[in-house]
């Protein structure tokens, strides 16, 4: 699409309507970049959520509403400020039209800079209708497809699930031998609710790329491997290296390593048996905690204990402490007081999973005399109750965000549902009432 052609559209839309569809379209991209980022808030639950998922959708509407005048607004976003966010938007006008001018526009940005904006792509797959998303899986899941629109399909079907899975166009093993180690990777994501799951993705633990060992690992265990230890050895293997990588890599190579390294961090905390002793002092401190957090066994407390005393994780592992112990170590006396700002340049300070700078300073001293003895080591624990399938639910109706993250994990690899919480949360509400329901039937 060109320039010309931009101007010539906008020069049929009245002057007066013009300004509203852009505005749709930033604050479009507001409202998703508000979704992807809550995550692991420690403050926002479902409720505000579903507030942001009510304005997207709105947004999204109007979008649609306002037809081939919606897309030379997002398209000059998307080049101007390349981001995920406008990716999405961009993505979700073009995908939901007829106009194959669109859809190349778009791919033709997001094929220049695949590691800022495919992200945005896959989300956008997950709002269109049902329909519409099975017939893009498809049409992007062909041999003649390029590998970014398969991996943008094989991602977006790994995050919706059945409803597209089964439109995929080539068989699963077809496309974990791809020569590109993005699809393969991305292929693993899926294979992980095949029928065949455990059987095409052993091989893939010995495969030369480390994201796809890493995804085939996570994987197995989503499909129930058997042999669990093999798959965690492999994951911890992938952790350790890229740790390494984290370390070296700079600008947004940097922001997508330490993300890749959180995720599977977060997953070998969910696969790992509790009581598990890891060693786990090669890590940076804050994949420690994240690593703490998920896993849940209270026998790591005192690790966790030590790294408050560490000034640029101490919030975070505080957080930690409390999301295991279920005391809020403000209201029991265990922070320490707030100390005004230094104002001046220092070591980047990790304030909690969801970057809050509100969250209490712990006291170590006073936290490591607080009675925890309630708790059994050797078993997991969220918001300070052995984990299971209710008070998972539960959690996922009434927590913060990154509360919810890890009962979501944990329903994930314990019973196989999938919850994300960063979804719609309209549909994530509806999805909790059922499984509740089916739990009481029980």
């Amino acid at each position: 699409m060109t320039d010309g052609h931009i101007r010539v559209m906008k020069q049929s839309l009245p002057a007066f309507v013009e300004p509203l569809v852009r505005r749709y379209v930033e604050d479009a991209a507001f409202y998703w970049a508000q979704h992807d980022t809550s995550a692991q808030s420690t403050h926002a639950g479902l409720a505000a959520l579903t507030r942001f998922s009510h304005l997207l959708r709105a947004h999204l509407e109007a979008l649609g509403g306002a037809g081939a005048h919606a897309w030379p607004h997002c398209y000059e976003a998307l080049v101007r400020w390349k981001k995920p966010a406008e990716a999405f938007v961009s993505a979700w006008v073009a995908l939901s039209s007829d106009e194959p001018a669109q859809v190349e526009a778009l791919m033709k940005n997001v094929r220049a800079r695949p590691q800022e904006l495919l992200r945005g792509v896959i989300s956008a797959f997950a709002w269109l209708p049902p329909a519409a998303a099975r017939e893009r899986v498809a049409q992007w899941t062909k041999p003649e497809s390029d590998n970014v629109e398969q991996v943008a399909a094989l991602r977006a079907a790994a995050v919706i699930g059945a409803e597209v899975n089964d439109a995929i166009a080539q068989p699963l093993a077809v496309l974990l031998a791809s020569t590109d180690e993005h699809v393969r990777a991305a292929a693993c994501r899926v294979a992980a609710h095949a029928d065949d799951a455990i059987a095409i993705l052993e091989p893939m633990l010995a495969d030369p790329a480390l994201a796809v060992r890493a995804e085939a690992a996570i994987a197995l265990a989503l499909a129930g491997s058997v042999d669990h230890g093999h798959g965690v050895a492999v994951l911890w293997d992938c952790v350790a290296s890229q740790s390494s990588i984290t370390q070296t890599a700079t600008g947004w190579f940097a922001k997508k390593a330490h993300r890749r390294l959180a995720r599977w961090v977060r997953h070998l905390a969910l696969m790992d048996l509790p009581g598990t002793a890891r060693a786990l002092d090669e890590l940076p401190p804050e994949s420690r905690l994240t690593y703490f957090a998920w896993h849940g066994d209270p026998g790591l407390l005192s690790d966790v204990v030590e790294l408050m005393r560490h000034p640029e994780v101490d919030r975070y592992a505080g957080w930690v402490w409390q999301t295991i112990t279920g005391v809020d170590i403000a209201v029991a006396g265990l922070a320490e007081p707030e100390q005004p700002p230094e104002g001046k340049a220092g070591t980047p300070v990790v304030t909690g999973p969801g970057g809050e700078a509100s969250l209490a300073v712990p006291d170590a001293d006073a936290i490591a005399r607080y009675p925890v003895d309630w708790l059994e080591p050797g078993r997991r624990y969220l918001a300070g109750q052995p984990r299971n399938r209710k008070h998972a639910l539960a959690l996922l109706m009434d927590a913060p965000q990154a509360v919810r993250s890890i009962a979501a994990g944990h329903l994930r690899v314990s019973d196989g549902e999938r919850i994300s919480v960063r979804s719609c949360g309209i549909t994530q509400r509806l999805s909790i009432l059922r499984h509740a329901d089916d739990e009481g039937a029980q």
